[in-house]
């Protein structure tokens, strides 16, 4: 098992910076319960299930950020204001709006900071009734110190636009990620633990 107090901070830092709202979430963590109901202005979500889970929450942007240590993940909801559609009324065509513009950030951030992002899929999933637009892709950190170099994180980003998104004008994007390797080090990460956020979730 990958040691994770050296570089917890770094993983947390790679997150926040890869979240369409990576300014927000500045209140101190505090612990969350599992299964405690989350309510936020737009939106009710619960806790992940198990322990060790520590929440912020930025009531202003109405991010909520769960990370656990061990084993390391962490885990974002973010409103997703939408783009302007000019007309568009299609879902499908909104989503990939939203993931070209996602990951042509990811690609653009990455030059000036050090990470490459790859390996990016798109897919849809149906979670407890929920259709979700899925993105997952990879992301690797270089120029660490030896024993963390790289760091390799996965990612799986869940875009969710509810019933009545064309009147709300607001989708919702659950991110999760969590290292695949540091170093000379590999970990197999359960990405499927944003599946109970998405089961939970209750737009307002």
């Amino acid at each position: 098992m990958i040691a994770v107090r050296h570089w917890q901070h770094l993983v947390l830092a790679i997150n926040l910076a890869l979240c369409v709202s990576s300014s927000a979430a500045q209140v101190n963590p505090s612990p969350a319960r599992p299964g405690e109901v989350i309510e936020m202005s737009t939106y009710v979500v619960t806790a992940p299930a198990g322990n060790g889970w520590n929440i912020q929450k930025d009531q202003v942007k109405g991010l909520v950020l769960f990370q656990r240590d061990n084993p390391l993940t962490v885990i974002s909801v973010v409103p997703y204001p939408m783009p302007e559609l000019n007309g568009i009324i299609d879902e499908d065509k909104v989503a990939a709006m939203i993931f070209d513009f996602e990951e042509k950030n990811m690609r653009d951030r990455g030059i000036s900071r050090s990470y490459t992002p790859s390996g990016f899929t798109r897919g849809l999933l149906v979670v407890s009734g929920k259709t979700v637009h899925v993105m997952r892709y990879s992301v690797t950190q270089l120029g660490l110190q030896p024993r963390l170099n790289p760091l390799v994180m996965k990612y799986v980003m869940y875009l969710y636009l509810p019933e009545n998104w064309k009147e709300s004008k607001r989708a919702y994007a659950f991110i999760i990620g969590a290292p695949q390797m540091v170093g000379s080090t590999s970990s197999a990460s359960n990405l499927e633990e944003i599946d109970s956020l998405v089961r939970t979730f209750k737009a307002r």
